[in-house]
């Protein structure tokens, strides 16, 4: 009889007695594809590395740089290596010696080191690790390591203050107002004529002698940030509360009034007021030094001031002519310097400073104004603040520096820019995993290091007394995913007795803050701002203070873990993470990302899907309008067991699980690996030998291959270090493990599976390129497997599962078999092994020929063949023809 065998693929399922003849039970060195077993040829060596280097990443951007970044795993030490010493070569594979000469320091952590991901974006590359994301930019021709995180830059801020009226104005009534009427209460008529006199000339002193000069005669509150190099904001500073004035202002200041026959016939005053000017300094040199490492991420330092907080009611009516001052009106103050010499910042009341440089101030016309409760809503509600100016890096300076503003700036504020919100900015982030896409940085699995908070002289008005300075030091405590910290600031000097009005930190979950000045330490509730992300102490203008006794204990451990939070980066900024691209996927831990290179669907064209793999399944989130990504749903029950392994292909996304390799795509998260996972680990040690006196691996030397290379441990055994590589160009995908010396291939366009020898150690982002290090004679050789060596044939084994020959009880002896393909004579080779039961093996005969005649003997059930090929590419092997006879059918055996 004659079957003619196709060759299947290799396969786990079913049953050997069930299995169709043609299924492979080792196929190494060789793929099923296009109907035929191709050659899996040997990937095309680039480089030799230096013993103990390997490539860990690709960092190339659109202009055209491209850089290997290699570490040395003896002793942590990173490097990079321009492309073109590999690429632009003549002659592959470039010698360790070429390699070792071009290779450029990086950054040198010190051994033992392990490192979480390494990414990139544009042309900062990032390297995470357990310390935090460490920033190296690329200037065109080196990096510079700009370290962890953007530095702190406090800030102080004051007011230089003085005292201005206006020239004197009068009023002349007619008809003349009876003094108990101007004294107890004007009539309506006389209400509405005297405020608009008043009020009239009110509103041109604030319009003239403040707005338009630059001045502010009001409370506001002073915000600062780093603009970076995509005009983008960020480290936002605490909002500061400078007190221009606590009360109502300008004083309308009585200067004398005519009265006959008990009226009032005419009044003349002046307008006063407190007008200051903002001044600001860095506190620290080593900040200004520290901020400008990164001048090339942060542009300026951008100033941004509220609208003034009007004590002053423009819409309400004067009710009397004139009260007494000191009696019946509330003196305001401001902290600030004024002229004197004395160069000291502290409390100012303004009927003090008028009558210092104008004499008496008794009466004074009670202009209308807000109530303390309505002056403290506005401040506790602030939040919009409008750009003020931008200061350059390299102009910030530890002098005091007045900022000094072009006229009539003041009256156009609120159309100036706007500030942001901050989210997080300050905190440092930790992460575990990474992912770029569409030029935006994913980090996840993240643990969040607290913000120690802003030196007290940062958040305060500057205050300061000759003498009576003392060191100030914040204490922050916080209550969040259900723990305490407590977080301490920096120490800065101010002025021992300073008036605490306002103090912030930037989380709303901070409850309590303590300060301490080295003589007494005070205790300020905080509460969530409604409008900022933060918490904040304002209750009005008398310093409100609880004294405790014990210095708060700062926290060993300051960190809080965000596994399921996804921070999403601004498009080529991995500086920025704003609210907005902050999400939380699942309950459990993120564990990797992938999104597809193409679109799943006609109706998912263009959305942008990220695949999030989390240890309670897999997530789908998609990207709005401003690609920023949006929680959406889970997808997918499956855990991904190895992280490493997620693989993103064209319209899919291979990644490892428990049931073994799946392929996710829109509409279905099916396993590809089936066939492989129901079989017990096979060797070809377990087959008898060619010839009697033959070396039991004298299978393995006919095929050129290790024992190594066919001993196939269980597939789950396998999946768990397994990591994938997709090679672009040959549309397959290479499934590895780095402590195993055989890899799985599956094509992606027939789904099948094949082996071939692999030495891959690890691979990294080399898309469409498919490079790997691979371990050579005592170092590492950087692979391509999507340009494998032509040049070289493939040794490899194929071995069948057992043939039954269309009778699996019946006895068979096999005469003839021809392997059929197309392939050189002589590069195909056969061993034919024969079993009764599928357990015991014996050798029936072999050939060194792809015929093989004249079989005999005893006859067997069930027949394997091993066949050690060298096949070139484009060659390949279709099948085999079987001629045999079938012995005594009619017995039950």
């Amino acid at each position: 009889m004659i079957k003619e065998i196709k060759y299947n693929g290799y396969t786990a399922v079913p049953s050997d007695y069930e299995c169709p003849d043609g299924d492979l039970a080792l196929a190494t060195g060789v793929l099923p594809e296009d109907g035929t077993l191709k050659p899996v040829l040997e990937a095309g060596q680039l480089a030799i590395l230096p013993a103990g280097y390997r490539i860990v990443f690709i960092h190339a951007n659109t202009s055209g740089m491209k850089h290997y970044i290699i570490l040395n795993t003896a002793n942590a030490k990173f490097y990079w290596l321009d492309a073109s010493v590999i690429d632009d070569a003549q002659a592959h594979p470039v010698p360790a010696a070429t390699i070792s000469s071009a290779l450029v320091s990086l950054v040198n952590f010190g051994y033992p080191y392990q490192y979480n991901s390494i990414n990139a974006v544009g042309n900062t590359l990032m390297i995470m690790d357990d310390v935090g994301i460490h920033h190296f930019l690329w200037k065109g021709s080196s990096y510079t390591n700009l370290g962890i995180h953007l530095p702190e830059l406090p800030i102080s801020f004051g007011l230089n203050c003085t005292m201005e009226r206006s020239t004197l104005q009068g009023r002349i009534f007619a008809p003349a107002i009876p003094v108990s009427e101007a004294e107890n209460g004007l009539t309506n008529d006389n209400k509405d004529l005297y405020t608009n006199e008043i009020l009239g000339n009110v509103n041109k002193f604030i319009r003239e002698q403040a707005n338009r000069t630059g001045k502010f005669m009001y409370p506001f509150l002073v915000r600062y940030a780093y603009r970076l190099y995509d005009e983008t904001l960020t480290m936002h500073s605490a909002p500061i509360l400078m007190v221009a004035s606590s009360d109502v202002s300008p004083i309308v200041a009585v200067n004398g009034t005519i009265v006959m026959d008990g009226k009032v016939q005419s009044i003349a005053y002046y307008v006063a007021a407190m007008l200051s000017q903002l001044k600001y300094r860095v506190i620290r040199n080593y900040d200004i030094l520290s901020l400008q490492g990164w001048s090339d991420i942060v542009k300026s330092v951008d100033i941004f001031i509220s609208a003034p907080i009007y004590t002053y009611n423009q819409s309400g009516y004067i009710e009397k002519m004139y009260v007494d001052y000191d009696n019946a009106y509330q003196d305001s103050f401001t902290i600030a310097e004024i002229n004197d010499g004395e160069h000291e910042y502290k409390k100012r009341y303004a009927g003090a400073m008028y009558r210092a440089l104008y004499g008496t101030l008794d009466d004074v016309v009670p202009i209308p104004s807000f109530s303390a409760e309505a002056v403290k809503g506005k401040i506790r509600d602030c939040h919009d603040f409008y750009l003020l100016t931008s200061v350059k890096v390299d102009n910030l300076t530890t002098s005091w520096t007045t900022i000094s503003l072009e006229e009539d700036y003041l009256d156009s504020l609120q159309a100036r820019e706007v500030m942001t919100d901050d989210y997080d900015s300050h905190d440092k982030l930790v992460p575990e995993y990474s992912y770029n896409y569409n030029s935006r940085l994913n980090i996840a699995n993240i643990t969040k290091d607290l913000f120690s908070g802003f030196t007290p002289a940062a958040m305060m008005p500057y205050a300061h007394i000759n003498g009576y300075d003392s060191d100030w030091t914040a204490y922050v405590h916080i209550k969040e995913d259900y723990k305490e910290y407590v977080v301490k600031s920096d120490t800065s000097v101010l002025m021992t007795d300073s008036p605490v009005l306002m103090l912030y930190y930037p989380n709303p979950n901070a409850y309590k803050i303590t300060l301490d000045n080295g003589i007494t330490k005070r205790e300020y509730p905080l509460e969530k701002h409604d409008f900022l992300r933060g918490a904040f102490f304002f209750q009005g203008w008398d310093d409100l203070r609880v004294v405790v006794y014990n210095t708060p204990t700062e926290s060993v451990d300051k960190k809080v873990t965000m596994p399921n939070k996804i921070y999403t980066s601004e498009v080529n900024n991995p500086y920025l993470f704003l609210a907005s691209g902050v999400n939380t996927v699942g309950i459990g831990s993120v564990k990797g990302m992938a999104a597809v290179v193409s679109a799943l669907s006609e109706r998912n064209f263009g959305k942008g899907s990220l695949f999030v793999f989390t240890s309670d399944g897999v997530w789908v989130m998609d990207m709005r309008q401003d690609g920023i990504f949006i929680y959406s749903h889970p997808t997918a029950r499956d855990i991904v067991t190895n992280p490493e392994s997620i693989t993103s292909v064209d319209k899919a996304i291979l990644y490892a699980s428990q049931r073994g390799i799946m392929m996710l795509t829109d509409t279905s998260n099916r396993c590809i690996s089936e066939e492989l996972e129901a079989y017990d680990s096979f060797s070809v040690n377990g087959l008898p030998p060619v010839a009697e006196t033959a070396a039991q691996n004298k299978v393995l030397q006919l095929a050129g291959v290790t024992a190594d290379e066919t001993t196939i441990v269980p597939w789950h055994t396998f999946l768990q270090g397994c990591r994938m590589l997709y090679d672009y160009t040959g549309q397959r995908i290479i499934v590895y493990n780095p402590s195993k010396s055989y890899a799985y291939v599956y094509s992606l366009k027939d789904n099948k599976w094949g082996m071939t020898p692999s030495a891959i150690k690890s691979g990294f982002n080399s898309y469409p390129d498919a490079l790997v290090n691979s371990q050579g004679d005592g170092s590492i050789i950087l692979e391509d497997w999507s340009n494998p060596n032509a040049q070289e044939e493939r040794d490899g084994l194929i071995i069948t599962r057992p043939l039954k020959l269309d009778y699996p009880d019946a006895m068979k002896t096999v005469r003839t078999v021809i392997q059929r393909g197309k392939f050189t004579s002589g590069n195909v080779q056969q061993i034919l092994w024969g079993s009764r039961d599928l357990i015991h093996w014996y050798l029936v005969g072999s050939s060194t020929y792809h015929r093989m005649y004249g079989l005999s003997g005893t006859p067997y059930k069930y027949f394997r063949l091993g066949l050690p090929v060298s096949l070139a590419e484009g060659e390949s092997l279709y099948g085999c023809t079987v001629e045999y006879e079938i012995k005594d059918t009619n017995k039950l055996r």
